[in-house]
């Protein structure tokens, strides 16, 4: 069965993933935090297990979140939520297995089959994920994660004055051209670790 849908794209991907002083074993124990610590990012953002989807990609995840759910939501909330629940995980991490991300916010159509969700907008959403600015503004950075916020999913953040200051409008280059989007850096606080 075939369905349009309206989503919410969520995008993570963890820096450094396959980096030679990480074993096979600390990969895996990256992924089951990252995995924990979105989980319980979107419960924090009032997202139940039944309004989203996560799509694997080894080294990070793509989750594909009702639209209902808001990017308002998204960029106050579930995003803040997850540098603290990062932050704690690599805490208590080995040297080896400690994540920072690259995150892309993103909002459109899609369709669904049997198989997952397909249409230009999910590969928006993995285009501004693996820019090289992204790659670039993180590697930078001591931040624990950069998160790249699409035009579309800017005009629905901007107006409620969540943008300010903290994000830059820079252009990310695609496969297939350039996309404008917003760029922050959140670093862990302690008004965001719990």
């Amino acid at each position: 069965m075939i369905e349009h849908v309206r989503k919410i794209f969520f995008g993570l991907d963890i820096a450094g993933f396959n980096q030679t002083n990480r074993t096979d074993l600390a990969c895996l124990t990256m992924r089951q935090g990252l995995y924990e610590a979105l989980g319980r990012a979107l419960a924090a953002g009032g997202q139940g297990a039944e309004s989203y989807d996560l799509l694997d990609r080894g080294d990070g995840i793509m989750a594909v979140i009702d639209d209902s759910a808001g990017i308002h939501t998204l960029a106050r909330t579930v995003v803040p939520a997850l540098v603290a629940a990062i932050h704690e995980y690599n805490g208590a991490a080995g040297p080896g297995a400690q994540i920072r991300l690259r995150a892309a916010l993103h909002h459109g159509d899609a369709f669904r089959d049997d198989h997952g969700y397909v249409g230009r907008q999910v590969s928006h959403a993995f285009r501004l994920l693996d820019g090289p600015e992204l790659r670039g503004m993180l590697s930078a950075s001591t931040a624990v994660l950069v998160l790249a916020v699409s035009e579309s999913a800017w005009h629905m953040l901007e107006p409620s004055g969540s943008g300010g200051s903290n994000y830059a409008d820079i252009l990310i280059s695609t496969k297939e051209n350039t996309a404008r989007a917003w760029v922050a850096e959140f670093r862990a606080t302690p008004a965001l670790v719990r």
